[in-house]
């Protein structure tokens, strides 16, 4: 598994941590635990890379990944700096802010704050 892991971090590159994200809420917008994906890691033929690739399409699919992603044509991961101006803006649309406070952990605005924190964070 670590073997795998490092192959494919290196693919992923600078998108590691997003992807990494994505995986994590599609499997818990999903219901899987992390015990069933280790599970799923560990099945012959399967493997650690094509579980994560698994969850990151899915996700895409889902939209999960949809408020990790840098605005803009040239895409990419949001910086420090791009997530923390886009919570700026975010906290200041009063309309945004209701939404937030009132839709619960499965609202838009809940996963694009949960994302935006995860770059901040680190």
């Amino acid at each position: 598994i670590e073997t795998e892991r490092a192959a494919l971090m290196k693919n992923w590159g600078p998108n590691a941590a997003a992807n990494l994200f994505v995986v994590r809420q599609t499997a818990a917008a999903l219901g899987v635990t992390p015990e069933a994906i280790a599970a799923l890691e560990k099945m012959e033929g399967v493997g650690y890379a094509k579980v994560m690739e698994m969850f990151r399409t899915i996700g895409g699919k889902m939209g999960e990944d949809t408020y990790v992603a840098s605005p803009g044509p040239a895409g990419g991961v949001m910086s420090k700096d791009q997530a923390n101006l886009r919570k700026q803006e975010l906290m200041a649309d009063s309309a945004w802010v209701q939404r937030y406070q009132n839709g619960g952990d499965k609202s838009a605005e809940f996963r694009e704050m949960m994302a935006l924190q995860s770059i901040l964070i680190g």
